[in-house]
């Protein structure tokens, strides 16, 4: 019987301690994740939306929105954005691009025109 109960103590104590270490690296993830990334110059190069029925039997959805994004060190990066973001930005804009979460903070379109 003592040792059923030195095993489960061990057990308890393994997982107690597997739980906490994936804690730290949510909150560590999260931390990073939320912080901004600093600006960089950038091409909208696509955009998309994508329909997610919330209530089915309803028939209603949410639409989310995404813009791609070639930045100047060659990389693309899917980032959600506004409806209103979605509709104002066309592609081939370039500009200053600013990102946090995974989400546009901010795109401030270059107005100059090349010829």
């Amino acid at each position: 019987m003592r040792d059923i109960l030195v095993f489960a103590g061990y057990t308890f104590l393994v997982l107690a301690l597997i739980f906490l270490v994936l804690i730290v690296m949510e909150r560590a993830y999260r931390k990073k994740a939320a912080t901004p990334r600093p600006p960089v110059r950038a091409t909208l190069v696509a955009r998309r939306t994508e329909a997610a029925a919330v209530l089915p039997s309803q028939g209603d959805s949410r639409i989310a929105y995404y813009a791609a994004f070639l930045l100047e060190n060659g990389d693309r990066r899917e980032l959600r954005v506004t409806a209103e973001q979605f509709s104002l930005w066309q592609e081939g804009e370039s500009g200053i691009l600013e990102e946090s979460d995974g989400a546009v903070t901010s795109f401030q379109v270059d107005n100059t025109k090349e010829t």
